[in-house]
Parts: C-alpha cells; sequence; structure tokens
C-alpha cells in the first residue's frame, strides 16, 4: 500500500513539473526512473518524452502503460503523441 501511495505521489509530482515547465527537473528526476524496472518507469517515459518532444519514448511509455494494466494512462499518452 505504501509503494502505491509513493508511486503515484512520484507520477504526480513529474507530471506538475512538465504542466510547469520545468523540464530540467523533469529531465533530473525521470531520466534515472526511465531506466528503472518498476510501476514508474512509464510515467518517467512519458514525462522525459513530452519534455523532450520525443514520440518515441512516448511510444514506449504507451507500451509500458499496457503492459502494466493502466489503459487510461496509456491513452493520456496517446493524446501527448498527438499533440507532438
Amino acid at each position: 500500500h505504501d509503494w502505491m501511495v509513493m508511486s503515484a505521489t512520484v507520477a504526480t509530482r513529474l507530471d506538475g513539473l512538465l504542466a510547469l515547465g520545468r523540464r530540467e527537473e523533469v529531465e533530473r528526476e525521470a531520466a534515472p526512473l526511465a531506466s528503472a524496472r518498476s510501476v514508474l518507469r512509464p510515467f518517467a517515459l512519458r514525462a522525459l518524452g513530452a519534455a523532450r518532444e520525443d514520440e518515441a519514448l512516448l511510444k514506449d511509455a504507451i507500451e509500458s502503460f499496457e503492459v502494466l494494466g493502466l489503459g487510461w494512462h496509456a491513452e493520456q499518452t496517446r493524446l501527448l503523441v498527438l499533440q507532438a
């Protein structure tokens, strides 16, 4: 249960930093998580993909969300791909 709360907090922070345009902080916080094997990986990929306007990273995030059964997050990330 605690890991779920912590994961949600980190994911929300990454989304918030991105929304605020704080790209350097997104890079610093998301880069290590993007290579980790954790539930945070797709959130980190999405944040980095959006910050860098990198469609390949966004598509990796979508795939990772789908593997984890997080369809809603995959759909939200697809919207970012359409905007890129």
